[in-house]
Order: C-alpha cells, then sequence, then structure tokens
C-alpha cells in the first residue's frame, strides 16, 4: 500500500442541505472503545422496516406458517454462510455472538408460540413475530441482572433478521447494499446488530473509523464487538440520528466521549495523524490472542488482552473447547475456578 497525502481541508458533504436551526457543537455519549476518527457519518437504519399488519383466513394459517419456517431456515442459513466466510481475523467473539443469534433461532419456543398467535389471532407471520417479541419483552423486564435483561436486544435482533426476509424488503437507507464510498466514515445508528456489524466490516469498499450509537450499553454484544475490533465507539449519545446526518463531518473523541461537529483544522490534522498512528499499531499488533501449545503442538493456553469478564469468558470457553487432553483439561478448568 502506498502513502497518500491527507488534506487538512474539512470534509465537505456531498449534498446540500436546506438552511435550518443549528445543530449543537458537541455531542456526548460513554466511551466504550477509546480513539480518536475523523470522517463523514453514515446512517444504518437496519431497523427501520415497516411491518405489515393484517388478518388472514382460517384456511390461510398453513400458508403462513410455511413462510415462518422458510424464513426462519433461510436466516439460519444466511447466519452460517457470514460464520463460514468469516477471515482469520475476525475475533473469536464474533462468532460466539452468531452462534447466540443462530441459538434463539432454533428455539422450538420461537416457532411454536408464534405459530400459535398465528393460529390463535389469524394474523401475517410478520405481526406474530412482533407480537410474540413484546410478550418477551415483558418477561424480560422483571429480570434484575442488567447483562441478562440486555438480552432481550439479541432476540430482537433475530427477529428482525426473520421479518426482514419475510417482508423481501430492507431499510432503504442500509448500508448493507450501499455503493462503495471514497471518504473514511463514522458509522451513526440507534442500535446495532453484532451480525450486520459483521458484514459491513467484511466489506473492503467500506473505511468505517469509528462508530456511534444512539442506544446501547457496555454490555450489549454490538458494543463488545467494536471493542474486539477496536473501533473507537460511543453509545448512549441521544439525538444522534437525528443530528449527525449521512455525510456530515465530524470528529469522534471517544477518549473525551464527545462528538465535534466544528472542528478546527488543527483537531482535524492531529486526528487524522491519530488514524494514521492507530492503524499501523493495529497492522504491526492485529492479533489479540496468541495460543500456547505444548511440545505436542497442543493447546494449553492464550494470551489475550481482553478486557471485559464476557470475553475472558468467551475466551475461556473457547480454550476449553479446543484442549484435548484430559490433565490440561483439568488444569484450565482449575483455572476458572
Amino acid at each position: 500500500d502506498g502513502e497518500s497525502t491527507m488534506s487538512d481541508e474539512p470534509l465537505v458533504a456531498s449534498s446540500t442541505v436546506e438552511e435550518q436551526a443549528p445543530p449543537p457543537e458537541k455531542l456526548t455519549g460513554i466511551s466504550v472503545y477509546p480513539g480518536i476518527a475523523y470522517g463523514l457519518c453514515q446512517q444504518f437504519s437496519a431497523g427501520d422496516l415497516e411491518i405489515p399488519q393484517f388478518v388472514i383466513e382460517k384456511t390461510g394459517t398453513r400458508g403462513e406458517i410455511q413462510r415462518l419456517r422458510a424464513a426462519i431456515a433461510t436466516v439460519d442459513k444466511q447466519l452460517g454462510a457470514l460464520i463460514d466466510s468469516a477471515d482469520e481475523d475476525m475475533p473469536a467473539e464474533a462468532a460466539a455472538f452468531i452462534d447466540v443469534h443462530r441459538t434463539i433461532l432454533r428455539d422450538p419456543t420461537l416457532i411454536e408460540e408464534t405459530v400459535d398467535i398465528i393460529k390463535e389471532k389469524l394474523v401475517n407471520a410478520e405481526w406474530a413475530l412482533s407480537l410474540r417479541l413484546e410478550k418477551t419483552r415483558r418477561d424480560f423486564e422483571s429480570i434484575e441482572d442488567d447483562y441478562i435483561r440486555e438480552r432481550i436486544k439479541d432476540i430482537a435482533h433475530v427477529v428482525l433478521r426473520v421479518q426482514r426476509v419475510l417482508t423481501g424488503r430492507r431499510s432503504a437507507s442500509s448500508l448493507l447494499e450501499a455503493e462503495g464510498l471514497d471518504e473514511t466514515i463514522i458509522l451513526v445508528a440507534d442500535q446495532l446488530d453484532p451480525a450486520d456489524m459483521l458484514l459491513l466490516r467484511g466489506r473492503d469498499d467500506l473505511d468505517i473509523a469509528g462508530i456511534i450509537l444512539e442506544e446501547g450499553s457496555i454490555t450489549s454484544h454490538a458494543v463488545i464487538l467494536a471493542r474486539s475490533l477496536e473501533i473507537p465507539t460511543l453509545v448512549g449519545v441521544k439525538g444522534a440520528c437525528e443530528i449527525l446526518e449521512t455525510d456530515v463531518p465530524v470528529l469522534l473523541n471517544a477518549d473525551e466521549e464527545l462528538i465535534d461537529l466544528s472542528p478546527s483544522a488543527e483537531k482535524r490534522r492531529n486526528a487524522r495523524q491519530r488514524m494514521v498512528v492507530a492503524l499501523a499499531r493495529m497492522r504491526e499488533f492485529g492479533v489479540r490472542r496468541l495460543p500456547i501449545v505444548d511440545e505436542e503442538g497442543k493447546l494449553v493456553g492464550v494470551i489475550s488482552n481482553s478486557n471485559l469478564v464476557e470475553e475472558l469468558s468467551s475466551l475461556l470457553d473457547s480454550l476449553v473447547r479446543n484442549i484435548h487432553s484430559s490433565k490440561t483439561r483439568e488444569v484450565a478448568l482449575r483455572s476458572d475456578e
């Protein structure tokens, strides 16, 4: 790769925006991975899907149930293909989160309870899934543990993917089908599905330097994945989707937990320098986990820079699954204790 010169001139939006009240100069959020990034905002609205709601005849229930089963099978195949096509740089957390989604998808109650709703209420499959999800949301509201309660979002992501297949439509503003962009981009969304994040990461024509989420918490799988991918990320940024329109240039400073909508030339220059250094560091130290093998070549340990309990748990699970001798397995289990 040849070195390219980077101008200190501000990025310019590709389209003219009608005059309106000026946006605030800064937004704040919660940092989940440090770093600085400067680029053009690109909104991602995979969840912006209009769900059709209509009543069906009793004779139409069989057809709706068949549609539901076919859509679930299609999503399972899509998630499996995502894992199969993963490169060696994919974090272990990514595969684990996709496995979680596939487990939810294969839960018999997902089909059984949705089928019951179709039969009892005589509604289409998309609507039945929404009703099933709302019931699950109410059940999760009573859970005190924040991490477990957060898992309702995983179920919602899975349901949405099935609904996408059922409707045969995707949000018009989805970056998954957008053309490649020449500029560095800052991804802006209300929330992110880990699978969608991996699909976006897999596009060589998209240079995602930062992520801004209006919702989310430090325990969400998308946030944990962003940390594993070492992308500067802010969550809980109120008004992000309304204020940070597509092609608006911003400076994301996750170190200071703020977004600067009108950075000075010096800040832009410093940000670009930081981005170049960070990219060089990632290329040099890209491997976040170094396997330890014994004399026979068997895996007996892993050196890791994981910094969350959830990441460490995933690492230990992976380690135990791959240890073959009973002696080293016993050592691993003791270390877990």
